[in-house]
């Protein structure tokens, strides 16, 4: 008996046209607040896509940086060898080349004034 009365006063107060009006209200609010929230995290998502991306490019650009202070330091040191009139085996050429540690290469570079052939280099 309760439970049918209490179904009924529902059905009364569904009918009732402000009730109506508010539930549209409801539904509307509800459908405003999860389309907000969606755009809201698309934004995120492409606003922390963006921070990866120009965070990527900057350590990509620092990499490419020291990359090439490195390649011009070891050809200095090649060409100081050469300009001493020593003669650069290819291996050593190579290891000098291929070397990415700056103060390896400064430690050679100072070396490469006063070695008497380029072996001693690597020495």
């Amino acid at each position: 008996a309760v439970m049918s009365k209490a179904k009924g006063a529902l059905e009364l107060l569904s009918a009732e046209p402000s009730a109506q009006e508010l539930a549209r209200q409801r539904e509307l609010a509800e459908f405003t607040w999860e389309h907000s929230l969606a755009v809201a995290r698309e934004e995120a998502r492409a606003e922390g896509a963006a921070e990866g991306e120009a965070r990527g490019k900057a350590d990509g650009e620092a990499r490419g940086k020291a990359e090439g202070k490195a390649e011009s330091k070891a050809e200095a040191i090649l060409s100081v060898l050469a300009a001493r009139g020593l003669l650069v085996p290819e291996p050593v050429a190579a290891e000098v080349r291929r070397c990415r540690d700056w103060e390896q290469l400064e430690a050679w570079l100072c070396r490469a004034v006063v070695v008497g052939s380029a072996g001693e280099l690597l020495a």
